[in-house]
């Protein structure tokens, strides 16, 4: 706590001042406050419920901030290579509201946390910076439907002072409306570092994405992009809270990219064992998605966005309310030291040719192609020699399926996503690519490889299949 509150607001510096801060001061202290993180403030309780370059455009007539840089600012203090192999992502299913908290991901989200009791950060485009998001927890209409826990977590929020507001009613720095994922890593201090130095928080609820979806970028840059925030975040003692992004009932060509977008988001959380809502997946079954009549941003209840009873929880806000405000309760439960379920499923299999992992036919995972076996290093499907080491993974289709591979990388690390049908040989390869691939494969062992032109070229990626 004492290196956190020197590197970003020692006792006696004013909030002003800490904005000031430089990004190299602030990237050399993130770095140190992923080795000095501390426990968690005040009571927690133990019940629960609930198991590209085109950033600054506007929305709603809110112009973004900065002008997108030619290189992510990546603070990467997760990024060493790993002694050993990695082995694959612990899974987050599909299918629930919250991704699970087993003892070892509570043990990592007690490292993480340090920062101000009561504070958290609000993190986002417009769909957060709105004030039918948490606000109205603080002086508005609230009915929590009899739930203690919700009422509980509200109470210790609001105990959260800066500059006389509480976190919930605060205007945060990093909430924007019109900003991509590079907007809110631009600039000197960007405003990430400016909304965590300003508040010292515990927290950050990030949700960000609808307007890199929009705006046409990669999903390799928008994923870069997220990646780094997380770390970043990380790495200043502040837990992230990940969530989906909503539909797009607006944008019929955006709206089909929003799922894939929605698994790298996923691959994020999952890889970096930090909670993780899925928002869109609550929006589905509501009317008109949970989308108001803008196509845009979530619907709210007449009564307001703080109304969580079961009328309030037809529209789109009152339900990003209510996930948000569990999610809170879930991390601050597990950052106080207690899992709230059992131990995560992970893959069998060492990644290799010979023992590649086991995964379904859709799946995600972040991994790391330094120190692997360099066994393939040509294949017949690429132009580009691939003399790194390579990760490989098995799936079993029992009839003719397309499967479509993405991987993510960023900063130095160049890694390709191969295809290859029947045997893990090279010259099984089907489909490659530098980012994406794509294959309709007959029926049986299917192989997804991970591998680098070369052994310097390696480094941690992120890597979604989708089976269809």
């Amino acid at each position: 706590m004492a290196l956190r509150r020197l590197c970003a607001h020692s006792a006696g510096t004013t909030a002003a001042n800490a904005r000031a801060v430089s990004e190299l001061e602030t990237t050399t202290c993130a770095l140190a406050l992923a080795l000095a993180a501390c426990s968690p403030h005040g009571g927690v309780p133990t019940s629960v419920d609930g198991g590209g370059t085109d950033g600054g455009r506007p929305v709603d007539g809110q112009p973004g901030v900065g002008t997108p840089s030619d290189a992510t600012t990546d603070v990467e203090p997760l990024d060493a290579p790993p002694a050993s192999p990695r082995p694959a992502s612990i899974t987050y299913p599909i299918g629930l509201r919250h991704s699970p908290i087993d003892t070892a991901m509570a043990a990592r989200l007690q490292a993480i946390v340090a920062g101000n009791a009561h504070e958290l950060a609000k993190v986002g485009d417009s769909i957060t910076a709105d004030t039918n998001f948490f606000t109205c927890f603080d002086g508005g209409s609230v009915d929590l439907d009899g739930r203690t826990d919700l009422e509980d977590t509200r109470s210790y929020f609001l105990a959260g002072n800066v500059g006389g507001s509480s976190p919930f009613a605060r205007s945060s720095l990093a909430a924007i409306g019109g900003v991509t994922t590079q907007d809110i890593l631009s600039g000197s201090p960007s405003p990430l570092s400016q909304e965590i130095a300003a508040i010292d928080p515990q927290y950050a609820v990030i949700m960000l994405g609808t307007n890199d979806i929009r705006y046409g970028r990669s999903y390799d840059a928008f994923g870069a992009d997220l990646w780094a925030i997380v770390d970043q975040t990380i790495a200043q003692g502040t837990i992230p809270i990940l969530s989906t992004m909503p539909p797009n009932n607006g944008d019929s060509s955006a709206d089909a990219r929003i799922p894939t977008a929605n698994l790298i988001v996923r691959a994020i959380a999952q890889g970096r064992r930090i909670p993780f809502v899925d928002y869109y997946r609550e929006l589905l079954p509501l009317p008109s998605r949970g989308i108001s009549s803008d196509g845009i941003h979530p619907s709210v209840s007449p009564s307001g966005a703080c109304e969580l009873n079961a009328a309030g929880l037809q529209y789109g806000y009152n339900v990003r309310n209510l996930v948000s405000l569990e999610a809170l309760i879930r991390a601050r439960t597990a950052a106080g030291g207690t899992a709230l379920d059992g131990a995560l499923a992970q893959p069998a299999g060492d990644g290799t040719a010979a023992d590649p992992y086991l995964v379904t036919a859709s799946f995600v995972d972040l991994n790391d192609t330094r120190n692997r076996a360099m066994e393939m290093t040509a294949y017949p499907c690429n132009s580009r020699p691939q003399a790194g080491g390579e990760v490989v993974y098995r799936i079993d289709v029992g009839t003719a399926t397309t499967i479509d591979a993405l991987v993510v990388d960023r900063g130095t690390t160049d890694v390709d996503v191969h295809i290859l049908q029947g045997t893990s040989s090279p010259q099984s390869c089907v489909a490659a690519g530098d980012h994406e691939a794509s294959a309709t494969v007959s029926a049986g062992a299917v192989y997804i490889v991970v591998d680098s032109p070369g052994p310097g070229d390696g480094g941690e990626y992120l890597l979604v299949v989708q089976a269809r």
